[in-house]
C-alpha cells in the first residue's frame, strides 16, 4: 500500500509540472477506460464467486485482460476519432460525437469477433444515441470525483471539490438519475460543452499549442433555460475598440447558454471637440449602459483606448460613477476582463490593462486574463499584432489602421474563454 501511495504521489507531481498535451487525450481516455474495466471486472468476479454463474453465461465470459482490451479499444477509438474530427473540422459538436460513437462501437464489436453486419448495426445505434435518440427528462446531474489525491492545491473555482491533478473532466463522471425519454437533446450522459478553436494560419511555426478551453468544466448548478449574459462595455473613439468588442461578442455567442451584450459608456467630450478631432459619429444600435445595469451581468468585459498608459478619461469617468455599487459591493465576485487599443507598439498594451485592475479590486470583481491560452498565435512575429496575456488588443496607429485578422481572432478567443469561465460559475446572485 505504501508503494502504491508513493507511485500515486509521483504521478501527481509529474502531471502538475508536465501538462498533458491535447494530442494525448485519446491515449489517456483509452487507458482510463481499460483500467476502469479491470476494476469493474474484479468486482464482478467477486460477485460470481458468491453466486453461481449459469452455464450459458460461462460461454461468453472473458478474462479481465480481455475485457480491459475491449473497453480500452472502445473508449480509445472513440476519443481518437473525436480528436481527429475536431482537428479536421475545427470544432467539437454532435456530428463528431455520432462519428466517434459509430467508430468506437464498431471497433469494440469487431475485436470481439462479431459478424461485420452486427458491428455496423451496433455502430449505427451508438451513433443515433450519441446524436440524441435518448435523453433524460428533467435529469439532474451530479459530478462525482472518481479519484482523490487529497491535493493541497486550492480548487480552481468556487464550489468545485478539491480534487486530483488539475480538475480535469477526464477524472469525473456525470451520473444522471431519472427515466429515459425519447427524441430530444443529447444522450443520457451529456458531454461537456466545448468551444470552437480559432484556426491558426501556420500551426508549424511554434510548438506551443492552444490551451483547450474544454478543461474548464461546465457549471453544474443551473438549468439550461437560464441564459448567462456577459456585458461587453466599451468606449471607442475611432472604432478600433468597437471592432474588438463586436468580435468578442462573436466568441461569447459561440458558447451554448451564454450571450454577449454590447454597451457603450457615455461620451465626456463636447461635440465641438469631437468634430475638431474628426471623430466619426456613433451608430444608435449599441445603447449606452446605465450604471445600475451592471448588476444584471454574469460577467463583464471592459474595453477602452489608452491615454498615457492608462484607460481613457471616458472609461475612468464611468468607473468613478460606480461608487454606489462599490458601497454595497454589488459587483463583488463578478468575473471581469479587459481589452484595449493603443496608438503604438509601446503605447500601453499591457500597462493600460494592468493599471485598470485596481477598479476591479476595489469592487471585489474577479480579474480573468487570457494568459497564453491562445497558444501559438501569441508567439507569431511575422506581423504586427496587438494583445497580451492581459487581454485582446489592437494598434490604431494614427487612427487609420484597421484591426488585423489575428487581432480579431484573439478577440474572439477572449470571448469564448470568458464565456466558459462565466459558465463554470453559473448565474450570479442579484441580491
Amino acid at each position: 500500500m505504501a508503494n502504491f501511495k508513493k507511485l500515486e504521489n509521483n504521478c501527481k507531481n509529474w502531471l502538475l509540472t508536465n501538462p498533458i498535451p491535447v494530442t494525448l487525450e485519446a491515449m489517456v481516455i483509452g487507458a482510463y477506460g481499460a483500467a476502469a474495466s479491470v476494476v469493474f471486472e474484479t468486482i464482478a468476479i467477486k460477485i460470481c464467486s458468491v453466486f453461481p454463474v449459469p452455464p450459458p453465461m460461462k460461454v461468453v465470459a472473458g478474462s479481465r485482460l480481455m475485457n480491459a482490451r475491449e473497453i480500452g479499444v472502445l473508449v480509445g477509438v472513440n476519443a481518437g476519432i473525436r480528436c481527429a474530427m475536431k482537428k479536421i473540422r475545427g470544432k467539437d459538436d454532435v456530428q463528431n460525437s455520432m462519428v466517434a460513437g459509430f467508430g468506437g462501437v464498431v471497433a469494440f464489436t469487431m475485436i470481439r469477433r462479431e459478424h461485420p453486419a452486427i458491428a455496423v448495426s451496433f455502430g449505427i445505434l451508438a451513433a443515433l444515441a450519441s446524436g440524441g435518440l435518448f435523453k433524460p427528462a428533467k435529469c439532474p446531474q451530479i459530478t462525482i470525483p472518481l479519484f482523490q489525491f487529497n491535493s493541497s492545491l486550492p480548487s480552481q473555482f468556487p464550489g468545485q471539490p478539491q480534487t486530483s491533478i488539475f480538475n480535469s473532466p477526464i477524472l469525473y463522471a456525470n451520473y444522471n438519475f431519472n427515466h429515459i425519454s425519447m427524441g430530444k437533446g443529447c444522450c443520457c450522459f451529456p458531454r461537456k460543452n466545448r468551444a470552437t478553436s480559432v484556426t491558426q494560419s501556420d500551426p508549424n511555426t511554434s510548438q506551443i499549442q492552444q490551451t483547450p478551453i474544454e478543461l474548464i468544466p461546465a457549471a453544474q448548478h443551473h438549468t439550461e433555460e437560464i441564459k448567462l449574459r456577459i456585458f461587453i462595455v466599451f468606449y471607442s473613439m475611432y472604432g478600433h475598440v468597437e471592432s474588438l468588442a463586436r468580435n468578442i461578442k462573436i466568441g461569447v455567442d459561440e458558447i451554448e447558454g451564454v450571450e454577449g451584450v454590447l454597451f457603450r459608456v457615455p461620451e465626456t467630450l463636447s461635440s465641438d471637440t469631437l468634430n475638431a478631432m474628426k471623430v466619426p459619429e456613433k451608430g444608435g444600435e449599441i445603447p449606452e449602459i446605465e450604471l445600475e445595469e451592471l448588476v444584471e451581468a454574469d460577467g463583464l468585459l471592459f474595453g477602452f483606448p489608452t491615454r498615457f498608459g492608462c484607460m481613457s478619461g471616458q472609461m475612468k469617468a464611468f468607473f468613478d460613477g460606480t461608487s454606489g455599487l462599490w458601497k454595497e459591493q454589488k459587483l463583488a465576485g463578478v468575473p471581469a476582463g479587459f481589452f484595449v487599443s493603443t496608438g503604438t507598439q509601446g503605447g500601453g498594451q499591457e500597462t493600460t490593462a494592468w493599471t485598470a485592475i485596481t477598479q476591479l479590486a476595489h469592487h471585489g470583481m474577479l480579474y480573468v486574463p487570457i494568459g497564453y491560452t491562445f497558444g501559438a498565435g501569441m508567439f507569431k512575429m511575422d506581423s504586427i499584432r496587438g494583445g497580451s496575456p492581459y487581454g485582446a488588443g489592437v494598434f490604431s496607429g494614427d487612427g487609420t489602421r484597421e484591426p488585423s485578422q489575428r487581432e480579431l481572432e484573439l478577440a474572439q478567443h477572449q470571448g469564448r474563454y470568458m464565456a466558459m469561465v462565466v459558465k463554470r460559475f453559473g448565474p450570479r446572485s442579484r441580491h
